[in-house]
This record gives C-alpha cells, structure tokens and sequence, in this order.
C-alpha cells in the first residue's frame, strides 16, 4: 500500500439504467454517454465507503488522500467501479 500522500484523480459509480429510460436514453447510455445518476445511494457514502474498503489495501491509511477530483455516478449497461488513484506525491 501506499504510505505518502495519494490523489484520487477519478472515481465513478457506475449503476444499471432504470427501466423507464426511453430506448434513446440506453443508446446513449450504450455509445458511452454518461447519464448521471442523482437518486439514491448519496454520492458521498459511496465515496465514503469506496475509500474505507481500500484503506489498508491501497494506502496504509486513507487520511493520506490529499485531492479528490471528478467524482460522480452515472448509469451504464456495466455496472460497478472505477477508480483512479495517483500515488507518492
């Protein structure tokens, strides 16, 4: 892990459309267009949660995270997680 200062440069929550998406909102969605995501879960758990479960794994600690930059959740036809960490600044 991690034991100096890191960045997390980006991070996205990716969710399954809904099913009252129009078939050109999930042509959008599949061409890679993000659609964001504003109903629950709230960004910040996400976030919250994301960085607890890589603490210890990632960094020895997640008060090394100094920056956070473009963090949202968005719908996808593939759900889960990227993240993007810059560490040893």
């Amino acid at each position: 892990p991690f034991t100096k200062k890191v960045a997390i440069e980006q991070m996205i929550f990716f969710f399954y459309p809904l099913k009252s998406f129009t078939k050109k909102q999930l042509e959008n969605i599949s061409n890679g267009q993000y659609q964001l995501k504003d109903t629950r879960p709230d960004l910040d758990n996400l976030e919250k949660n994301a960085c607890d479960f890589m603490n210890g794994i990632i960094y020895s600690d997640d008060g090394k995270i100094v920056r956070k930059n473009n963090i949202f959740k968005c719908y996808s036809m593939k759900p889960g997680v990227f993240i993007k960490i810059k560490g040893e600044l």
